[in-house]
């Protein structure tokens, strides 16, 4: 397992969109619900390869704008995954460890960076999800809280 990193206009940034044939192989139609980058506030993306297939993403966010109780905090968003634990911890620790190159002590995730983007995923409900909220995969919950 292998972590890629680089910023959205590198070279190998197909990688993160090559990330959804393997969560959304069999759904093709999900795809047109996955969520926006939101290019004013991204500042790495990072994708997660195991024998060079790209198998997780996400993009870690700056916000200074945002606090909590007087921290200044580090976000990921624009989160894709298979459905496997130890690949999501692998994709958090590296996010986890720029956040921490960077100062920052909380992070918080889904969120593209600010509340104008995606800033949830839906959970698994017996109703629709809202107008402009994204599909996400009934297992991200799962994973998300997997990995703390």
């Amino acid at each position: 397992m292998e972590v890629i990193n680089g910023t959205l206009n590198d070279a190998t940034f197909h990688l993160f969109d090559e990330v959804l044939d393997e969560v959304y192989g069999p759904f093709p139609q999900y795809r047109n619900f996955v969520q926006k980058v939101n290019p004013h506030r991204a500042y790495q993306y990072h994708v997660v390869t195991i024998d060079g297939k790209p198998v997780a993403r996400c993009i870690s966010y700056m916000n200074e704008e945002i606090k909590y109780k007087d921290e200044h905090l580090f976000f990921f968003g624009n989160f894709e995954c298979i459905h496997d634990q130890v690949v999501v911890k692998f994709l958090l620790h590296e996010v986890e460890k720029v956040a921490r190159e960077h100062a920052k002590n909380v992070l918080i995730g889904p969120i593209s960076g600010s509340t104008w983007y995606d800033y949830r995923i839906a959970l698994p409900s017996t109703n629709p999800v809202f107008f402009t909220e994204f599909f996400t995969p009934p297992y991200y919950k799962e994973l998300l809280n997997g990995a703390g």
